[in-house]
């Protein structure tokens, strides 16, 4: 295989892991923690890293042993259940946490500090319908 072809392909899926795993949550909540945690940083740290970048990695992993797909993977549980448990964390990830996640941002970083009268829900409502309309 082209060397220079490895090096693309090496860099465009470092950065695409990289997107998908690192968010705003892994540049605020860190110092956070450390500042909550004060004297015992260390484990809260090791706690952190644990959870936050060797758990996701070894997921990627585990799919890349299973020939890149999810459905490979739980083939020794069940035929039917990667497409079940992808439903659920997929319903679970985007309707309860990053939905509302990004309404909440959206009220208090742009509304709430120009208009700190409007009421959060306005806000949502707004929020989805221009949203539905970009997404038509």
């Amino acid at each position: 295989m082209n060397t220079n072809k490895i090096l693309r392909d090496s860099l465009i899926f470092g950065f695409a892991l990289f997107a998908v795993f690192f968010g705003a949550g892994n540049l605020i909540f860190p110092p956070s923690i450390g500042l909550v945690s004060g004297a015992d940083w260390p484990l809260e740290l090791v706690g952190f890293t644990l959870t936050g970048v060797v758990l996701p990695i070894l997921g990627v992993v585990a799919v890349l042993n299973s020939n890149g797909k999810f459905e490979e993977l739980t083939k020794p549980i069940s035929p039917w259940f990667y497409k079940v448990f992808n439903l659920v964390v997929m319903i679970g990830i985007a309707m309860l946490v990053t939905v509302p996640r990004t309404a909440a941002t959206t009220h208090e970083m742009g509304v709430h500090t120009l208009f700190p009268h409007v009421p959060s829900f306005l806000t949502m409502i707004v929020f989805f319908c221009i949203e539905f309309l970009f997404c038509k």
